[in-house]
């Protein structure tokens, strides 16, 4: 690779296919995948949300927006034309649903954007589809009714957006991958009813192009970063006014000091940080920081694949709690799969917080990280029981002093096979806990909180005969035990 070319990865559209089909062909076999879990290969802190089957969405390239006790999200593939679809989920894993699927006409193939909310109402874009197949604008209540098409991209008015809208009073404002004036995307905004659409920006080879990722907003000024151009054509990070003028080229990556940014800069004080896919020290992408008029970058991490189990490529957008960044790589870590990673803002402790596995638990995450107390919420692309990804909850315990549980075998569960009335029994000693149940398709169909001595009962009698995974769940949030169930009536 040179500085002149992208990497493979932004040839999206294009490599699609390939990348469902190496998906496809790593795909666990559901019986394999069980046993896989029964050896007790899965982090304890993290909590396997739901797992898709490709009928109810497929591949979730994005991150996941919070509503009270809800989480909505969008998938790249599957769901009723294969072309993604927009869910819903409560953060406990349970209901989900598939509360629309794209078409050509309304839009296909929603590439690692969000959702962003208002009131009752979800904005969000789509890579392709719509009237010029260049991807669209859209409006949907929350319950999936009252889609609408906002404005359909054509090409001169950019197109194949990846990434989120952000929205700021009545106006959102977005980016497009390509198209424009000089076909290498451009910024815009539109209203939220889906009018007074403005392209405040076209981007040039020189001052960055192929924006990738969403737009920051601080005060009057929108902050971001193009995945190529700039001098050395590794990708830039810029600022525009809100109303598109003031275009300043903060920063120009050389491949040395990060590549390729592909993400959302958070922002404190008058601090932005971000992560590249590619570059730094060991050509394995980066952690920086740089303050709003582009002086005083730092390298803060670099991350590397001979330094196991760092993570390599990070991807989607890193999030800012305290004095704490948190973020996904896409490979890497222990098992090569992937993982989530936290790092101080000042470059030091880096921790390797959770490793995917390849199997129920996920692999290749995308998106970012969301929030909500001590529990961050997101999905990883692939994996899972079918091998279409999986939504998760990890709890961040490294504050405190509680460690994960690691005796498997201090948990038994009989008789097994079973008419659906199980025994449960632990070693953990009393506390409460919880049991969750899962079926074929990654569905929780079963959940039950317990303060429990010794052992409990499991009653499964309403769930027809199959092969089923189980959870054992301390109160601190850490995996006490897992493993494989069969009701045979």
């Amino acid at each position: 690779m040179n500085a002149g070319n992208f990497p493979e990865r932004y040839y999206l559209w294009g490599q699609l296919n390939t990348l469902k089909n190496i998906i496809m062909k790593k795909a666990y076999l559901l019986v394999a995948t069980l046993f896989c879990l029964a050896a007790g290969t899965a982090n304890a802190q993290l909590g396997l949300l739901h797992t898709f089957d490709g009928a109810h969405g497929a591949y979730p390239l994005g991150s996941l927006t919070m509503s009270g006790k809800t989480l909505f999200g969008m998938t790249n593939a599957g769901g009723a034309n294969d072309s993604g679809c927009i869910f819903s989920v409560d953060t406990t894993g349970i209901n989900y649903k598939d509360i629309f699927d794209f078409t050509m006409s309304k839009g296909t193939y929603p590439q690692e954007g969000s959702l962003k909310m208002a009131g009752h109402k979800l904005y969000g874009m789509t890579f392709s589809g719509g009237a010029n197949d260049s991807g669209v604008v859209f409006s949907v209540d929350t319950d999936g009714t009252a889609f609408k098409v906002l404005l359909n991209f054509n090409g001169s008015n950019g197109a194949q957006p990846i990434g989120s809208l952000v929205l700021n009073g009545t106006k959102l404002f977005g980016m497009t991958y390509t198209g424009g004036a000089n076909n290498y995307g451009n910024v815009f905004t539109i209203d939220t009813a889906g009018n007074n659409y403005k392209d405040l920006y076209d981007f040039t080879s020189s001052t960055g192009q192929n924006p990738y990722g969403d737009v920051t907003i601080v005060k009057d000024k929108l902050f971001g970063t193009c995945g190529a151009g700039g001098v050395g054509g590794y990708g830039t990070v810029f600022s525009i006014d809100s109303n598109g003028t003031n275009y300043t080229d903060l920063y120009d990556f050389t491949g040395i000091d990060g590549a390729y940014p592909n993400n959302i800069l958070a922002y404190s004080g008058t601090q932005l940080f971000g992560m590249t896919y590619g570059g730094g020290a060991n050509s394995d992408g980066n952690v920086f920081s740089m303050d709003t008029t582009g002086a005083y970058f730092t390298d803060l991490l670099d991350l590397a694949a001979n330094v196991a189990p760092e993570g390599l490529y990070p991807q989607g957008d890193v999030v800012l709690k305290g004095h704490i960044l948190y973020g996904m790589a896409e490979l890497g870590g222990a098992n090569d799969s992937g993982c989530i990673f936290s790092v101080d803002t000042n470059g030091a402790n880096y921790t390797d917080l959770y490793d995917f596995n390849t199997g129920i638990n996920g692999n290749s995450p995308y998106g970012d990280v969301i929030i909500s107390g001590k529990g961050l919420y997101g999905t990883a692309s692939a994996g899972g029981l079918s091998g279409y990804g999986i939504l998760f909850k990890y709890n961040d315990t490294a504050t405190t002093s509680v460690q994960p549980v690691k005796n498997i075998a201090s948990v038994k569960l009989y008789p097994n096979p079973s008419n659906g009335l199980f025994t449960i029994q632990s070693s953990v000693g009393s506390g409460q806990s919880s049991v969750e149940v899962y079926n074929a398709l990654g569905e929780q169909v079963y959940k039950q909180f317990t303060v429990h001595s010794s052992s409990f009962i499991v009653d499964l009698n309403n769930q027809p005969n199959g092969i089923y995974l189980y959870r054992l769940i301390s109160e601190t949030g850490n995996l006490v035990g897992e493993g494989k169930l069969i009701i045979q009536k």
